[in-house]
């Protein structure tokens, strides 16, 4: 499947319990990110509602990741929704 917005619920649908086949579904059709990210997003929270909310809007296939060391300064300063401090704080 190629083109399209592909939405955070469209990615929940293709969930199969064992997160590999889950990740190589959502590879199928266009979602490319880190396997960390994809664990926690996508597979281990997938339809939570207060996730929805943040992320529903969002065009998955037009998403590029890049990674980067950030200060813990400039950390404190990045806002997160109060039912997901815990993931950051982990």
């Amino acid at each position: 499947m190629t083109g399209g917005r592909l939405a955070y619920t469209a990615i929940a649908a293709l969930w199969d319990a064992d997160r590999a086949e889950h990740r190589a579904r959502a590879a199928q059709v266009g979602l490319d990110c880190p396997d960390d990210v994809f664990e926690q997003l996508f597979h281990g929270r997938r339809l939570d509602p207060t996730l929805l909310i943040v992320v529903g809007a969002i065009d998955w296939r037009d998403v590029r990741w890049v990674e980067l060391t950030l200060s813990g300064a400039v950390l404190a300063q990045v806002h997160v929704h109060r039912s997901l401090e815990s993931a950051v704080d982990a």
